[in-house]
């Protein structure tokens, strides 16, 4: 058993060295979509706003596109958005998702992001059930919520596939 899990863990190291992304890019090419968002298209906000995404991904193991375009999909990237049900933030986080987060920090709402999405695709065993109990509470989506997983998915694997390489 032991062996086998450092393989896992040795085959997930080399797995994820072998694709280089531009999250800047990533983020700006959506940014681009919103004009609205002039804050955004500060360089110097954007470069740390990715940092702040990226180590997040790392630090909760979910993948980092997703992350970027769950984000952008629930705020377009807006730290202050307060949705219908109390959800607050970038990730638009409500309920028990919230629990020992600090929304008031924009590190602290990516965190949070992260970590819940990372505890539902855990708890669901896949990344589409995760997404659907990230925003709806069930690993299964149903009615609006099909549309809206399935739009963020997409969203990522277009990023991944216009800013990311193989190397």
């Amino acid at each position: 058993m032991k062996y086998f899990i450092t393989f896992v863990t040795f085959f997930f190291l080399i797995a994820a060295s072998t694709e280089n992304c531009d999250y800047n890019w990533a983020v700006l090419s959506l940014v681009e979509k919103a004009p609205a968002r002039k804050i955004t298209k500060n360089a110097t906000y954007r470069h740390s706003l990715v940092s702040i995404i990226v180590s997040s991904s790392k630090k909760y193991n979910v993948d980092t596109m997703l992350l970027i375009s769950t984000l952008y999909r629930e705020s377009s990237f807006k730290t202050n958005v307060v949705g219908k049900i109390g959800e607050r933030g970038m990730g638009q986080v409500h309920g028990i998702a919230r629990r020992g987060c600090n929304l008031k920090s924009i590190s602290g709402q990516v965190d949070c992001s992260s970590r819940w999405l990372s505890r539902m695709i855990a708890k669901c065993g896949s990344v589409k059930g995760g997404m659907s109990a990230y925003l709806s509470g069930r690993c299964k989506a149903k009615g609006s919520v099909v549309g809206s997983v399935r739009r963020r998915i997409s969203l990522s694997n277009n990023l991944k596939s216009k800013f990311c390489v193989q190397k």
